[in-house]
């Protein structure tokens, strides 16, 4: 499941495919001269929070947000060859679990300043300001990451809508989370191999479970109905993570549910997975 990376000095050349059916508003991108296994969500209007099917467990309403712009999303989570290949060091905790297993022990900085360096590589514009290296690392935001060209962190809406995938499940995929998600009753106690459970319908695994995901966003409360490309706040103190992980209760995978830290928390549970604006 390992990805070559070769082709990161190229000019990444996609093509999102559209259609005015909203069981087809999330489709695969043309792949040809990718250097990323990447989805293509197109631009919607779409329903999150706590929707119908999210049950009684989920708290806090139901809001309608707008995406205007098509995002690549990554298929899986970055695995411990990944950022080892990209950072050139492995700050892992679970080593022993493999190459292609979710890196962890990953800081909102340490994720930030990864994207960077993949979009300098590809010689796109990168999406944060970051000062330092390895763990130490700081970075920071600055304005609508949808106008970046490079590679960031999924905004809080994007990753919910590309997790739903037009659907309207429990979980990212299915509403059985053992068939989608590596959870605290199934995990064994460790972080697994990426994509070795079910994907969702657009072909995105690991939404539930495995590891938590870094969002771009800065945390805000309260969403705003309505919204059109919501990104959080700025100068918010912290972070949003979802999708839960391999240590978490099973509500935390659900695609509704959120949770927060400190933008350099590097706990064993936290990861990510990369994004893109759709050229």
């Amino acid at each position: 499941m390992i990805r070559t990376l070769v082709l990161l000095s190229l000019p990444l050349v996609v093509a999102c495919e559209t259609s005015s059916t909203p069981e087809d508003q999330a489709v695969l991108c043309d792949t040809t001269d990718q250097s990323w296994d990447m989805t293509c969500v197109s631009a919607a209007t779409f329903d999150w929070g706590c929707t119908p099917g999210q049950g009684s467990t989920c708290s806090g309403g139901a809001f309608t947000a707008t995406l205007t712009h098509d995002t690549l999303i990554a298929t899986t989570e970055v695995t411990q060859a990944e950022y080892q290949e990209v950072m050139g060091e492995n700050p892992i905790e679970y080593a022993d679990c493999g190459d292609d297993c979710v890196a962890d022990n990953i800081s909102w900085h340490m994720a930030a300043a990864f994207t960077n360096t993949l979009s300098d590589t590809a010689g796109f514009d990168s999406c944060y300001t970051c000062t330092g290296s390895g763990s130490s690392v700081e970075c920071t935001t600055s304005g609508d990451p949808a106008l970046c060209a490079g590679y960031r962190l999924p905004t809080e809406a994007e990753w919910e809508y590309a997790a739903r995938c037009g659907e309207d499940t429990v979980y990212s995929g299915s509403d059985t989370a053992t068939d989608v998600a590596w959870f605290n009753d199934n995990a064994g106690d460790m972080p697994h191999a990426v994509a070795t459970l079910a994907a969702n319908t657009c072909g995105i695994y690991d939404m539930s479970g495995n590891g938590y995901e870094w969002i771009h966003d800065g945390y805000n409360a309260d969403y705003t109905d309505g919204a059109v490309d919501p990104y959080g706040d700025d100068s918010s103190t912290e972070r949003v993570l979802r999708g839960g992980s391999w240590d978490s209760g099973v509500q935390n995978a659900q695609v509704s549910d959120r949770w927060r830290d400190r933008p350099q928390s590097s706990p064993e549970t936290f990861g990510f997975r990369i994004a893109r604006t759709a050229p």
